[in-house]
């Protein structure tokens, strides 16, 4: 028995050495695991009176990996608010050269901000001077081809995933070309420049469309100016351009986008709205920057905490306008923002976030003159 169990043991030990290393080569399907967690807490003061908030605002668990050398996989799940969300449900192939092909559930190609992830935006939402106009997911189809210097990228789209009810669903295209005409090796300088445009056509038996925004902020949970339902609404067309300015440590950020509502024996309604940032780190760093996805990524401390560093401190500050006046509806109103912010991080994966937001709204005959401040907190962390 011991010969007979030493002489398996042999084989196992040869065949191992021989075929493990060419099972790692070939071992498909893959997974790895990852996640995100970030927790707001948030103050609202008008002058009247205060109030307070806090919130879970992501709680995101997901899988990725390939299975096979060009097919890879994406689903990402969300899990705040007391409900599970599908935030990511993709198949990518990359068999054809500088070329993606997606299906699936991926975020539309709508511009700079939305198309970066939430772990990297400077500030702790995203600017309401873009955000009503525009989807972050869609269930659809898309194509990107990317360059050196410049990418391209189209899709067609239905609605969304976690909405859909499997009848008269929305359908959209989007396309969105973007450009860095400097972009140095070390990344420590960029110029990217983009547009994109979004055009949505409405069910034939809703016709209804609606455009809000709140204070750059979501904890404390506050519409500031809304269109109400616009009936008759047939297309809504989004046409928008983005530009990044990187050199080394300091950054400007803008984007600006025109909306365009058409209606049914009605005449077309016009809003508008953009956003303008700046941002600095203390300690050198800079923001890094993908231009075959035309986004902005990770932040890397030169010294972390965990080697004995005291972290990336970065100080910004973003300027923010929504105009949802139009001549042919009496509702809406106009929004401008100012938000101030601190980031700290220890690490690339751990970040800490302070802004303070000074809000003002007129016009429209629902929308009152109003000046509410907010003060949030985040503290954010992936792996």
């Amino acid at each position: 028995m011991k010969m007979r169990c030493g002489a398996v043991l042999s084989v196992m030990t040869v065949t191992s050495q021989f075929l493990l290393p060419a099972m790692a080569e070939e071992a498909h399907p893959t997974m790895k695991l990852d996640g995100r967690i970030a927790i707001d807490a948030g103050l609202s003061h008008d002058g009247n009176e205060t109030i307070n908030g806090s919130e879970i605002r992501l709680l995101w668990l997901g899988a990725k990996g390939k299975v096979s050398d060009d097919v890879s996989y994406r689903v990402l799940l969300g899990f705040e608010g007391n409900k599970t969300s599908i935030k990511d449900a993709i198949i990518t192939y990359t068999g054809i050269d500088n070329v993606k092909l997606m299906a699936g559930n991926f975020k539309a190609f709508t511009g700079i901000e939305n198309m970066s992830s939430n772990l990297h935006l400077t500030f702790i939402e995203r600017s309401n001077g873009i955000k009503p106009f525009r989807p972050i997911r869609r269930m659809g189809f898309g194509a990107t081809y990317a360059s050196k210097h410049m990418s391209v990228a189209g899709g067609i789209f239905g609605g969304d995933l976690n909405n859909i009810n499997g009848v008269d669903q929305p359908w959209s295209v989007s396309g969105r070309v973007v450009g860095a005409p400097i972009l140095s090796e070390d990344g420590r300088n960029v110029l990217h420049l983009g547009v994109s445009t979004y055009r949505e056509m409405t069910p034939a038996d809703d016709h209804v469309v609606k455009y809000s925004g709140a204070g750059e902020t979501h904890v404390i949970n506050e519409k500031l100016v809304s269109t109400g339902s616009i009936n008759g609404a047939e297309t809504a067309a989004t046409n928008a351009v983005e530009a990044l300015f990187i050199a080394g440590p300091f950054s400007v950020m803008s984007e600006y986008s025109q909306t365009t509502v058409g209606r049914d024996s009605m005449p077309d309604l016009d809003y508008s709205g953009g956003y303008a940032n700046v941002s600095y780190f203390l300690t050198g760093e800079q923001r890094s920057y993908k231009v075959a996805d035309g986004t902005v990524g990770r932040v890397k401390p030169n010294h972390p905490v965990d080697e004995g560093g005291r972290g990336a401190f970065e100080v910004a500050a973003r300027y923010t306008t929504l105009d949802l006046l139009d001549d042919g509806i009496s509702a809406g109103g106009e929004m401008d923002s100012v938000t101030v912010g601190v980031n700290w991080y220890p690490d690339s994966r751990i970040k800490l976030m302070a802004n303070h937001v000074i809000n003002s709204t007129s016009g429209g005959t629902t929308v009152p003159d109003y000046e509410p401040q907010y003060s949030m907190l985040r503290m954010q962390v992936d792996f």
